[in-house]
Formats: C-alpha cells, structure tokens, sequence
C-alpha cells in the first residue's frame, strides 16, 4: 500500500519540492512491481488493490490514476487483479472520491470496488443513528459499485479502551455498513499487531501476540468477539437478505447461502433484554452463538420453534446469532507452521 509513494513516483513543485502528486507511469510501475514480489512470494497475485489510502488527490490526478493502473496491470498479466477506489478516511472523503471517479464513465468503469474508510463514526458513538445521514450519501456517491468497508477501527484516544461498550459500538456500525451500503467486505485494521501501547492494542488490532506464552495470538480486547459474530457465521459465497426489527433496540443482520445456509445477528443496544420473536419461513436452525461481555462467541444448541416461530432472548448488549452454518477450521498444518 502507498500512502506516501516514492520519491521516484511524485511530482516536484516550481520550487523543486516534493508534492502527494503522483508521476502517472511510475506509480503504475510501482504498483505492478508490487504485484510481481507478492506473487512471487506467495504463489498468488492480490485480488484487489487500491488506488492510494488515505492521501486525496485531485480529481484530475485520480482520474489519470485509476485507467493508467489498469492498462498497466492488463499489460503485465493481472488483469484478474481488480481496482478499488481511494480509501479516504471519513465518510466525507469517500463522497468526495466517489463524484471524483465517476464524473468520467470511462474512468469509473475501472473501478470494480467502492471504498471509504469511516473513522468519522466516532464522532457519532453517543449518537449512532445519528451517522446514518453520512452513509446514505456515500452510498449515492458510490452506486453502482460493490462496497468494501477495508478499514474499520477505533483511533480516536478518547474511547481507546478495553471496555465492551467500545467494542458493541463498532457492531453497530458493522450492522449499518452491512445494510444500509449493502457491503461486499467488512475487515478490521488491524488484525494482528506486535504492540507497545496497550491502547493500541485494545482498538486498533483484533490480536496480539502473547510474549509470555509462546507468542500465540491472542485477542486483545473484546473486539474480536463482537467482528466474530458478524463474520464466523458468515461464509463466502453467501448473501445478505432483508431483515426487519420492529424494535429499535434490536439490530437484525441477515445472510442466506447454498444448500440452506441461513445466519442471523441479533444485536441488543439497549440495557434491557429483549424477547425477540424470529418468523423466517424455512429456517431451521442447529445453533445459538453469543457474544458479549462475558460470553466470547459462546455457542449451544439452537432452541427449536413453537407455534410458527422461535422466541429468544438476547441480553443487554450481547449479540445473539442463530444459525445452520459450520465453523470453518485451519489448515492442518497450521500448528506445525
């Protein structure tokens, strides 16, 4: 990734200055080199990359960007590498890149994902419906285009803290991220960081390895669990259907996939437990997954339904989800790795 690309590859003002600027060809060359050393060290190509995170050009320069990228992706080999947009920090930002791409349909046509980051959610963690006017816009910015969420974290020092409270509100912007931009793609930055500052390690890693027992991974706060329970049940290839609350308590999130798959998240905001009626015609559920403050992604047989439906109760602040998809399991030479 480049927020700052090389030297080589910006421009220099009148003065003879380094500008963010970049020169066109030897960003692409960079780019593609990229792509070479991480095929020829892993085997694969990336699937994805993105034009620059973060650092806003103008509209001309990423209008320029993004067809010189794949012409020159195409011509190296990797035209199964696909492009998503500049990832800006705020939810403004990603608007703002998204009337940028699109004003040239030819140059909006290279791009195959939408993406923003959307640290300007802190700003909305005593008010979280409060952010859904924000999302709404990036998702007119970027219609037409799958949405990838690629960077989601706390990093504002005044809620870097272990508390679950932290961790529950970024469930609920999972939730929106989910349903209202119909997201493709949610990751978390980071996922594993060798860390000094225990903050750090609370909200903007997912793990850290353990010093005192071998260097195991092993979660850094109660994030984890809550990314876990929108992700663990959640397998590739399976789709996001309309769910409706009547409670406003209560966040449903769910997913349908071959074969029967079925997974739904239930998210209690509220202080109180809620008694939560789920009517989904053909659903037969085998599991019962909770996370919470002291439950971490605990699973138990799924109750059975009565009389049409099926009653469960979701405590206060815990995440409840019902589902017939199996775990996925590591590699068999993981441990010997």
């Amino acid at each position: 990734e480049f927020w700052e690309l090389p030297p080589w590859a910006r421009t220099r003002d009148a003065t003879g200055k380094l500008t963010d600027a970049p020169e066109i060809e030897p960003y692409v060359k960079a780019m593609v080199r990229y792509c070479q050393v991480l095929r020829d060290k892993t085997g694969r190509a990336p699937e994805i990359v993105g034009i620059q995170n973060e650092v806003t050009q103008s509209a001309e320069n990423w209008q320029k960007m993004a067809p010189a990228l794949r012409r020159g992706l195409d011509a190296a080999g990797f035209a199964s590498t696909k492009i998503h947009m500049h990832n800006a920090s705020m939810s403004a930002g990603g608007v703002a890149a998204g009337k940028a791409f699109r004003q040239d349909a030819a140059v909006w046509k290279t791009i195959d994902y939408a993406t923003s980051n959307l640290y300007d959610f802190q700003n909305y963690f005593h008010d979280p419906d409060g952010f859904d006017a924000r999302l709404a816009l990036l998702r007119e910015a970027t219609a037409g285009k799958p949405f990838m969420a690629v960077e989601l974290c706390v990093n504002n020092g005044e809620f870097q803290a272990r508390a679950y409270r932290i961790a529950l509100a970024m469930g609920q912007l999972y939730h929106k991220v989910l349903t209202q931009l119909d997201a493709c793609g949610v990751m978390y930055c980071w996922t594993l960081l060798n860390v000094t500052q225990p903050s750090y390690g609370w909200t903007r890693t997912l793990l850290v390895p353990d010093a005192e027992h071998g260097l195991k991974p092993v979660a850094s706060s109660h994030q984890l669990r809550v990314l876990g329970a929108y992700t663990r049940r959640v397998r590739e290839g399976m789709k996001r259907v309309k769910a409706a609350s009547s409670s406003e308590h209560v966040l449903a999130t769910a997913f349908t996939g071959a074969g029967g798959k079925k997974t739904l998240i239930l998210l209690n905001r509220s202080a109180v437990a809620q008694k939560v009626d789920v009517k989904w015609r053909g659903a037969a559920f085998r599991h019962l997954e909770t996370a919470g403050p002291q439950q971490e992604n605990s699973v138990e047989p799924a109750p059975q339904p009565s009389g049409g439906s099926l009653k469960v109760l979701v405590a206060p602040g815990a995440i409840v989800t019902l589902t017939n998809v199996e775990l996925g399991k590591a590699p068999e030479d993981l441990a010997r790795a």
